[in-house]
C-alpha cells in the first residue's frame, strides 16, 4: 500500500509528537540523572559576595483584631514596630507598638497622630495634634511621660518626616507659620535647625538621623533637580550629584546613605556612588505603583542596615512587585506578590522600614482579605542549602529544601527562570514561572517521601 505525500507528512508529525511525549516522560522519570552537579561557577565567591540571606516572617498585627487601616510604620532591632492604626468602625488614628506577641498603645489624640519612629531602646517619636494643643512633635519611652520635642502655632509636619536615633535625638521636617520649610534636630537639649528652604534649596524634606547625629535629607534645588545631603557638625555635603530624581535617603551608623533615583537604588557616603540595583532585565522600576485599593501597593525609598545591606521595593512587570536586597530579582528576593504568607497569598505590599540589624517591616494585604504588618528577619547562610539557589529563596510558608532537592531546584530555576529573564527582559510571567518551579520542588520525590 502506498501512502500519499500528505498522509506521510501526517504520519511523520504524529510519530514526532509521540517521540517527544515519550522523551518528556523519560526525562521526568530520570530527571536527577540529567541534572549534573552544580558547576563551580554557580557558587558565589565568598570574598566578593556576602553569604546569602533567607528570611523568617512574623505577623505583628492584622485586621482580624480591633484595628484596621495600618499606616506609617518603622521597626527596631528587636523587631518591635511603631505604627498607626484606626479602630475598626472608624475614629482617629493612634500610635501603637507591637512585636508579634502584644500590642501597646503609645498615644491617642482627638485628631490624627502619625509618622511614628522607633529606636533600638523602644523610644517612639511621632507627629500630630494632642488635644488641647498645637501641632507638634512628641516622644515617649515605655510607660514614661509624654515629652514635647517641638510645638508651634501654625506648624505643619509632612508625612514621612521623622527619624529617631539610639540616643533619642529626633530629626524632623516641618513648615513654620511663616512658610519656611526646615529640618530640625531635637530631643536632648535645645532644638537645632540644620537646613531651610533658602539659597540653593527650594524644598527640604525626609530627614534620617544616625547614632552620631549625622542627618541625611532630600533637597529640591532652586536651580532644578534634587540632591541628597548629609549635615554633620555644621557642615552640609551633597552626595548624589548626577543622579536624576534622588529622593528618600536613609543613613546607617557608618554614615552611608541609601537613596532612590529615577532608575536605580544607590548608596554613598560622599565618595563614589555605588549602584545597588537599576532598571533593566531584573527590575521594571522603583517608583510607587498606582494602586487605589486600601493598603494597596506603595513604595517609598530604600532602607539600609548597619552592615550595609540595602532593602528596597521594586516592580517586576505584569503587576508583580516585591522586596529585594540586591541586583538579582531571584537570588536577592525577600518576598513578592503571589508568594504564600500566613496561610494565604500576598496580593499587595507597602514598604518603608529597615532596622539597624536588617529586619524589614512591611504592610501586606492577602487574598483572604486580611491586611496587617509583618517583619521579615534575615538569616544569613542557612545550613544545608546551596548559596544563591532557590532553596535560599523558598519564601514565607515554605521550609528550606534538602541538599538533594536544593540541587534539583537550582537546576530547574536556571532552566526556567534564568532563561526566561534573559529572553524576556524580566517581563511578565516571571513570578508565575518562579512560583511553579518552587512549588514543584516541594512535591514528594518519586518514592513518595517529601524530602524538604
Amino acid at each position: 500500500m502506498r501512502l500519499s505525500l500528505s498522509s506521510s507528512r501526517r504520519l511523520i508529525y504524529c510519530l514526532s509528537v509521540i517521540v517527544a511525549f515519550l522523551g518528556v516522560i523519560l526525562f521526568l522519570e530520570f530527571r536527577d540523572a540529567f541534572a549534573p552537579p552544580p558547576p563551580a561557577e554557580v557558587q558565589p565567591n565568598a570574598a566578593i559576595l556576602p553569604a546569602p540571606l533567607t528570611y523568617t516572617f512574623t505577623n505583628i498585627v492584622d485586621s482580624s483584631g480591633p484595628h484596621d487601616l495600618f499606616n506609617f510604620f518603622q521597626v527596631n532591632a528587636a523587631g518591635s514596630v511603631a505604627f498607626t492604626a484606626t479602630p475598626r468602625g472608624g475614629g482617629q488614628s493612634s500610635i501603637y507598638t507591637g512585636d508579634g506577641h502584644s500590642i501597646n498603645e503609645v498615644a491617642h489624640g482627638d485628631s490624627s497622630l502619625y509618622d511614628p519612629a522607633i529606636n533600638d531602646s523602644g523610644v517612639v517619636a511621632f507627629a500630630g495634634r494632642l488635644s488641647p494643643g498645637e501641632m507638634g512633635v512628641f516622644r515617649k519611652s515605655g510607660t514614661g511621660p509624654l515629652e514635647t520635642i517641638f510645638q508651634s502655632p501654625g506648624l505643619t509636619v509632612p508625612a514621612n518626616s521623622l527619624s529617631i536615633n539610639s540616643a533619642g535625638k529626633v530629626a524632623f521636617a516641618a513648615t513654620l507659620q511663616d512658610g519656611r520649610e526646615c529640618i530640625f534636630v531635637g530631643g536632648n537639649g535645645p532644638v537645632e535647625m540644620i537646613a531651610e528652604n533658602r539659597g540653593a534649596y527650594k524644598h527640604v524634606q525626609r530627614p534620617s538621623i544616625n547614632a552620631d547625629g549625622a542627618v541625611a535629607f532630600q533637597a529640591e534645588l532652586a536651580e532644578g533637580g534634587s540632591e541628597i545631603c548629609i549635615a554633620r557638625g555644621g557642615v552640609t555635603r551633597w552626595i548624589s550629584r548626577g543622579v536624576d530624581g534622588a529622593d528618600y535617603p536613609a543613613i546607617n551608623a557608618a554614615g552611608r546613605v541609601a537613596f532612590r533615583g529615577s532608575s536605580g537604588i544607590y548608596t554613598s557616603d560622599g565618595g563614589p556612588l555605588t549602584t545597588i540595583a537599576h532598571t533593566g532585565k531584573a527590575y521594571q522600576g522603583f517608583e510607587m505603583l498606582s494602586d487605589p485599593r486600601p493598603n494597596g501597593n506603595y513604595f517609598t525609598g530604600p532602607g539600609i542596615s548597619n552592615d550595609g545591606t540595602v532593602v528596597f521595593a521594586a516592580s517586576l512587570g505584569n503587576e508583580q512587585c516585591g522586596l529585594f536586597h540586591g541586583p538579582d530579582a531571584i537570588r536577592d528576593r525577600i518576598i513578592q506578590t503571589g508568594d504564600p504568607l500566613f496561610g494565604s497569598t500576598l496580593i499587595s505590599i507597602q514598604f518603608s522600614a529597615v532596622s539597624s540589624n536588617g529586619k524589614v517591616a512591611f504592610i501586606y494585604q492577602l487574598a483572604n482579605e486580611l491586611s496587617g504588618i509583618a517583619v521579615a528577619t534575615p538569616v544569613r547562610g542557612a545550613a544545608g542549602t546551596q548559596p544563591g539557589s532557590l532553596a535560599m529563596q523558598a519564601g514565607p510558608g515554605l521550609p528550606a529544601l534538602s541538599p538533594q532537592s536544593a540541587h534539583r531546584a537550582e537546576w530547574y530555576r536556571r532552566a526556567l527562570v534564568g532563561t526566561f529573564l534573559s529572553e524576556n527582559g524580566g517581563g511578565a510571567g516571571v513570578g508565575s514561572l518562579y512560583a511553579a518551579a518552587r512549588m514543584w520542588c516541594h512535591a514528594p520525590d518519586e518514592d513518595g517521601v517529601r524530602r524538604i
